[in-house]
């Protein structure tokens, strides 16, 4: 038997959409017994843990929780919809390093809709992890990277430990997050983006099937149009990137039920939508209206200022 090694991150506020993400990744597994899962756990509650491994259980696999201290990370920076436990994925490789080889890291907002047995036996080929890309908003002049570097989605990474500590990633991404703190706008995305720069593998779309790709054409990604098409029509991870997420009751996203059809499978099927702002209401319409070009060179033109 190979076990698999699933790292996720959650507080007590994501604690539902771990869930869902749970049931997903357990009911699309080949042998889910073989996947072994680890909560680098912010303050989960009594409760949602025994809910969470529930989840796992109904199909056979088990959740194991392991606090992290979010202090270690209380000055980096932080949104609305982001917590300081988005750093914690920072300490995995020395946390697992003498468990596991490689370890697979999942955001909780996501629904898998593959076996990652596939994506579990690929070749890393010397790198220190693989991802996807992470299309247009890519920062390079904030990252200090050179204009034709591809940025990868932290979202999903299937990481190579020992290549990872022997270049001192972790202790590297820290450093850059805490000298360029005025700069930062994707969390731990950007500080592990400014040190790994051409130390990815990079994966076909369809392994992290980013918002993004419904207001965008091909042209603005690195992917080929068959790759991104069937990164849309045929995802193996939707990743529900963005502030606007399908447990809100006026989100358009074109996967949405795909979360809701299982959260009613899960013990929290008993939880009431809520409405987003009408600033992001407004903005989800537009990107339903107007024509996919026109939305890619509007987020290409009017970029954030660094």
């Amino acid at each position: 038997m190979v076990t698999m090694n699933v790292i996720t991150v959650s507080d007590d506020n994501y604690a539902q959409h771990l869930g869902v993400m749970l049931y997903s990744l357990f009911e699309h597994a080949s042998v889910p017994g073989d996947i072994e899962v680890t909560v680098l756990d912010g303050g989960i509650s009594d409760e949602n843990r025994r809910n969470l491994k529930a989840v796992a259980k109904a199909w056979g696999g088990n959740v194991a929780f392991m606090h992290t201290d979010a202090s270690l990370y209380s000055k980096l920076a932080t949104k609305r919809h982001i917590s300081h436990a988005a750093y914690f994925k920072l300490s995995i490789p020395d946390l697992f390093a003498e468990k596991a080889e490689r370890i697979l890291f999942l955001d909780c907002d996501m629904i898998i809709k593959g076996d990652i047995t596939e994506l579990w036996n690929i070749d890393l080929n010397g790198f220190c992890l693989a991802a996807v890309h992470n299309p247009l908003f890519e920062r390079h002049d904030q990252l200090k990277l050179s204009k034709s570097t591809m940025t990868f989605n932290s979202g999903l990474m299937l990481i190579n430990i020992p290549q990872w500590r022997k270049e001192n990633i972790s202790e590297q991404a820290m450093e850059f997050l805490q000298e360029n703190s005025h700069k930062i706008k994707l969390h731990d995305q950007d500080g592990l983006n400014a040190v790994l720069a051409g130390n990815c593998l990079f994966l076909h779309p369809k392994w992290n099937q980013q918002t993004k790709y419904f207001e965008l054409t091909h042209h603005f990604t690195s992917f080929t149009k068959r790759e991104f098409e069937s990164a849309k029509s045929n995802p193996y991870v939707i990743h529900y990137t963005t502030s606007s997420k399908p447990w809100q009751l006026d989100n358009v996203h074109p996967y949405k039920e795909d979360y809701r059809s299982r959260l009613l499978k899960t013990p929290w099927k008993e939880y009431e939508y809520n409405y987003t702002s009408k600033f992001r209401l407004y903005r989800s319409y537009l990107y339903q209206v107007l024509p996919n070009k026109l939305i890619g060179l509007l987020k290409y033109f009017l970029k954030p200022a660094s």
